[in-house]
């Protein structure tokens, strides 16, 4: 009997020692992120959207990310938002790609960076209440496809680190994926960060 309660007791003990190592790991934060974009009709354009910009998520304060600052952030889980981002490098050169939903916008990127880019190649897809159908460049339905968006982390506070980027895109040849023939230009500053590495 007394041997049984020695080993009920050292059995308690292990399962307490067990519960407390795990306890005590640290949860990563959730990823978040923030965009602020515009859709144009440029010259010659057949884009469906004349002119339209919004935010994600959207403040009520006009344009939420800048190279200086972030007003709001979206954090994967809260208020429906859903976010998603990995970026892993070696400190030259950076793997990134972000996915942001929250209400009626939509908002991924993907590329290769390199701390001070200029002009790195991208992809970018976008959607929102106004455009309705998703906008993508490059847009690979068309022959030949159109060229890639391009990613700017050259301006003020723009840069790019393990787990996190904030920069700037642009594209000349944004395409309706549902009207091959319809395309728009767009730009946008977007920031994810507590991303996998």
């Amino acid at each position: 009997m007394r041997m049984a309660l020695s080993l009920l007791s050292v059995g308690a003990i292990a399962i307490s020692a067990l519960a407390s190592v795990g306890c005590s790991d640290t949860v990563p934060p959730p990823a978040q992120g923030a965009v602020s974009y515009r859709v144009w009709r440029g010259t010659g354009q057949s884009c469906v959207v004349q002119n339209h910009s919004s935010n994600a998520p959207n403040t009520g304060r006009g344009q939420n990310v800048t190279s200086t600052g972030v007003g709001s952030v979206a954090v994967d889980g809260e208020n429906g938002a859903k976010v998603s981002c990995r970026v892993s490098g070696d400190g030259t050169t950076f793997s990134v790609s972000g996915e942001l939903t929250l209400g009626d916008v939509s908002f991924s990127v993907s590329t290769q960076l390199s701390p001070g880019d200029k002009e790195a190649d991208g992809k970018v897809r976008l959607q929102d209440n106004l455009t309705a159908n998703v906008f993508a460049q490059p847009a690979p339905l068309l022959d030949p496809p159109t060229p890639p968006c391009k990613i700017d982390i050259s301006q003020g506070n723009f840069d790019v680190g393990t787990g996190w980027v904030w920069g700037h895109f642009k594209c000349d040849s944004f395409v309706d994926e549902r009207s091959p023939d319809a395309f728009c230009s767009a730009e946008g500053t977007f920031l994810f960060e507590n991303c996998d590495e």
